[in-house]
């Protein structure tokens, strides 16, 4: 056959296998992902269309005469001259609209002047959830060189130097700390690991550099930057979901007071899931990492069920890890030997903090023995160092049938308990949106929301809860929309008006609690100084 007919073949057959993932492989959870193709492109072009984008947008949330506190969320241009541009351009447009709606000209003060009381905004900055799209193949040893080389190596980049951006805009204009108010990592859950962004939130919380104690020239203190960080909501797996949820609060240098987006799989019903989702298909990497948090967890809480839980899990570790940790002849002909448990969850903690990495011994011990076929004597660096290795990152992102199991579901029905429970203790809230929740996990009514299970009237195991409107505009809602769809979803369930009122007021006040917007001085000083920092930026 020549070079001719060969490339039209690989091209046949590139074709093929693409429409026989579109057809045969294609998604059966109605995730995020699913929800973009239908809304992403309009969303879009508004964006676009709309001349003043921010005048628009506020002025549309604006219409709700009750707001008291409202944050906007955007992501950020990576050049520190468009970032700067883009945060004026927000500025700008709530200083008109206070301006035109909210102040009069005090010709004598030479000033607006408010004559009734100002809505605080504020924006918090989206850190976008991407796949990784850079050189296909990765190479631990090219990667030291060249970061696209690394698994989310030029991702990872991008978020360092956009949060670089945003500390060093806070530090130089303190004032600006009252609008730049948090940070966030948002879109699809599926694409990017939340060890990605450990070190951009490390950063962005390093006393070193967010100076909270620094006073501006009003005697204020800058005020800390809040996280909140989406997971748990659009997931192939249930365990996949509350294992982002915890990793988020656990390694993100989480607070009490910070927030989780959604957390859509500590609330829904595992057996109800399963119903609809009895098989799916997910990467071996994530059904492994999945079962080490999961081992992991339960092996730190007793219950009456661990020794046969852990093992089955013991099993499914085994046999993954197996599949993915091949790199021999011998272990390929069936003589496989597995890794140690207490190692495999060593690296995999270790990918949230990783200490320094020793390129010799990873030269010698990984890199030459790969080359040559020989065994790897596995340690959690080494584990680590995978995750930038064609030949493993390939077996980890290979699809797999997986089917929901009775021991899956006895697993997930207990480490929603556990986790409810672990954030209700640190005080981390959970931002439930009705409407974005229906629409994007599939719920058929408002009253499988997650919400009802996660905070109820008279249980001690509550998490803080607060109600969001997601994306207005995408969505057309606000939040009093929201809180009138949980509320008739309480009369729904027999809850009586006078209990179901009181519920939904508490959970008004945990919204403004837990807000990132800390103004506390007089509406006529927050006019002034808003004139100040423009005029200063």
């Amino acid at each position: 056959m020549d070079d001719g007919m060969k490339q039209c073949m690989m091209q046949y057959l590139r074709v093929r296998n693409y429409l026989f993932h579109i057809s045969v492989q294609q998604k059966t959870i109605k995730g995020l992902d699913y929800f973009q193709q239908h809304y992403s492109v309009n969303s879009a072009l508004n964006h676009v269309n709309i001349k003043n984008f921010w005048e628009t947008a506020i002025r549309e949330q604006l219409q709700n005469r009750d707001l008291y506190k409202i944050e906007f969320r955007s992501s950020i241009p990576v050049k520190e001259a468009e970032c700067k541009k883009k945060i004026r351009n927000f500025l700008e447009a709530y200083q008109k609209i206070l301006q035109e709606d909210y102040c009069y000209y005090d010709e004598e003060k030479e000033g607006f002047i408010p004559y009734r009381k100002i809505p605080h905004v504020g924006l918090v900055i989206h850190f976008l959830k991407r796949p990784d799209i850079s050189a296909p193949e990765k190479c631990f040893q090219n990667g030291k060189a060249e970061c696209s080389y690394f698994h989310f190596g030029e991702l990872q980049k991008e978020y360092k130097t956009q949060i670089e951006n945003l500390i060093h805009l806070r530090t130089q204009y303190s004032e600006l700390s009252r609008y730049l108010v948090g940070i966030d990592a948002a879109s699809l859950e599926n694409s990017t690991p939340v060890w990605v962004f450990a070190p951009i939130f490390e950063r962005a919380r390093d006393s070193s550099v967010d100076q909270i104690g620094r006073k501006n020239e009003y005697g204020d203190y800058t005020q800390s930057l809040g996280f909140t960080f989406h997971a748990g909501e659009d997931f192939r797996h249930i365990l996949s979901g509350l294992r982002r949820m915890d990793e988020a609060q656990e390694y993100l240098k989480f607070h009490a007071g910070d927030r989780i987006g959604h957390g859509i799989a500590l609330g829904i019903s595992a057996r109800e899931w399963k119903r609809q989702n009895p098989v799916i298909i997910i990467p071996q990497i994530e059904a492994l990492e999945n079962y080490l948090w999961a081992y992991d967890m339960l092996s730190k809480n007793y219950s009456d069920f661990q020794a046969t839980i852990l093992a089955y899990m013991e099993k499914q570790i085994y046999d993954l890890s197996g599949r993915i940790y091949v790199n021999t002849k011998r272990e390929i002909d069936g003589e496989r030997e597995g890794i140690a448990i207490e190692i495999l969850i060593a690296g995999y903690h270790r990918l949230f903090s990783p200490d320094e990495i020793d390129y010799e011994t990873v030269e010698k011990e990984f890199c030459q023995r790969l080359c040559s076929g020989k065994k790897i004597h596995w340690d959690p660096m080494l584990l680590s160092v995978a995750r930038h290795c064609k030949k493993f990152v390939k077996e980890m992102e290979r699809p797999i049938h997986y089917e929901i199991t009775e021991q899956d579901l006895l697993i997930i029905e207990e480490l929603q308990k556990i986790l409810k429970g672990k954030l209700g203790r640190k005080g981390i809230v959970l931002e439930v949106n009705p409407s974005s929740n229906t629409a994007i996990a599939d719920l058929d009514v408002v009253g499988a929301n997650q919400l009802y299970q996660m905070n109820q009237n008279h249980d001690t195991q509550n998490v803080i809860v607060c109600i969001n409107s997601d994306d207005p505009s995408v969505f057309n809602t606000n939040v009093s929309n929201e809180l009138a769809y949980i509320y008739y979803g309480m009369l729904e369930q027999n809850i009586s008006r006078e209990a179901a009122l009181l519920w939904i007021d508490r959970i008004r006040k945990n919204g403004l609690d837990s807000s990132f917007i800390h103004h506390r001085e007089s509406d006529e000083l927050l006019v002034k100084k808003l004139d100040e920092l423009l005029k200063r930026i």
